[in-house]
């Protein structure tokens, strides 16, 4: 009797591991698939998904407006709605002929040919000056080869941030029927839930609200910090352009590693081709080329300090809990399947994956669902 108890016992565990293994195979080929589809509908996908991060942190706000001014839902979207609107009016009229004009005068500075070689040649005088112990041939050729590409890659990258403002046509649609049906949306999603798995689901859905909002507010809040500081610093410094250069070191700032030298990068660039024309705010100017290069890197080497001392731990923390060498490949990947919303989203998206993974595993293993 007891040999067929531990008979009967075995049977199940192995019963149960046939269904994990099946699962684990369909689960395998269902992302695989689901991958396949988002690259072939990315357009799509990324409109969706910076719609569902805007969402997560407008939600909080509207909530906010509903207790404060004692209006139903809908009464709170429009006034979050009307108050963009006036905020948006306002910076078209005082903020947007400035951005627009260093935009496109940066622009067409990165694509003028005397430019581009009034740089390169700047920076063969570095080397000649500073670095003549190194064996200067292949390293002059190397350095204009980078030097020319990293000018493109500038240039195309102010033409990605451009790109992002033709979302602001479509986004506040998918936004606004967010806000207003996104409790409906849960609620049905959870009545469609079989009631073994209710719980896991609720669950679920509570860790993404707080996991990705907070992630999203935080990274927000931080981005908005460096980019501020970035303009002072550049401002004070007397660097040409600081405006259009401090907005791309603080959007850069939300891509993992890779963000800080690539805001830092213009800064550089634009101080050696501007090096004579310098004006700081103490007056007295640039006695030589080196100065200006050693002022813009100690000045984002500061900010980059105050973001990892001051900022980061304590406004966004761990949120994304992601080893380094995962947060690298997947910007390289984000960067690789849909470019600059693929660097800036590609973390928040795999933490949630991993957290709602971790998620599932742990209820299977805890509630026995299988």
């Amino acid at each position: 009797m007891i040999s067929s108890f531990v008979h009967g016992d075995e049977s199940e565990q192995q019963k149960r591991r046939r269904r994990l293994i099946v699962i684990a195979i369909v689960g395998s080929v269902s992302l695989v698939v689901a991958a396949w589809l988002v690259t072939q509908i990315s357009e799509v996908v990324i409109l969706f998904i910076v719609s569902l991060l805007i969402f997560y942190l407008v939600d909080p706000l509207v909530i906010a407006a509903e207790r404060l001014f004692r209006v139903n839902r809908l009464g709170a979207i429009v006034m979050f709605y009307a108050g963009c609107l006036i905020f948006g009016v306002l910076g078209i009229m005082f903020l947007l002929p400035l951005v627009v004009d260093q935009f496109n005068n940066a622009y067409d500075l990165l694509n003028s040919e005397d430019v581009r070689s009034d740089l390169l040649q700047r920076i063969q005088f570095l080397l000649d000056e500073y670095l003549s112990f190194l064996p200067t041939d292949d390293l002059n050729q190397r350095v204009t080869d980078f030097g020319t590409a990293a000018i493109s890659d500038v240039a195309t990258f102010l033409l990605g941030l451009l790109s992002l403002l033709s979302m602001s046509i479509v986004v506040p649609f998918i936004l606004f029927f967010l806000l207003k049906d996104g409790a409906g949306m849960r609620k049905k999603l959870v009545s469609s839930v079989p009631n073994r798995f209710f719980e896991l689901s609720l669950n679920l859905l509570d860790t993404i609200d707080r996991h990705l909002g907070t992630y999203i507010r935080g990274q927000l809040m931080v981005a908005g910090s460096v980019g501020s500081l970035s303009t002072i610093a550049l401002w004070i410094l007397g660097v040409p352009y600081f405006f259009v250069i401090g907005m791309m070191a603080g959007l850069a700032n939300l891509i993992p590693y890779l963000g800080p030298v690539a805001g830092m990068v213009p800064a550089v660039g634009i101080s050696i081709v501007f090096f004579d024309e310098l004006a700081p705010l103490w007056g007295t100017g640039y006695n030589a080329l080196w100065e200006p290069l050693i002022a813009v890197v100690v000045a984002f080497a500061m900010i980059q300090l105050i973001d990892n001392v001051a900022l980061s731990p304590f406004i966004v923390s761990k949120s994304t809990d992601l080893h380094p060498l995962t947060v690298l490949i997947t910007v390289i990947a984000g960067g690789r399947m849909f470019g600059m919303i693929g660097l800036l989203l590609g973390v928040p998206v795999v933490s949630i994956v991993k957290v709602v993974t971790r998620d599932i595993i742990w209820h299977f293993r805890h509630y026995r669902l299988l």
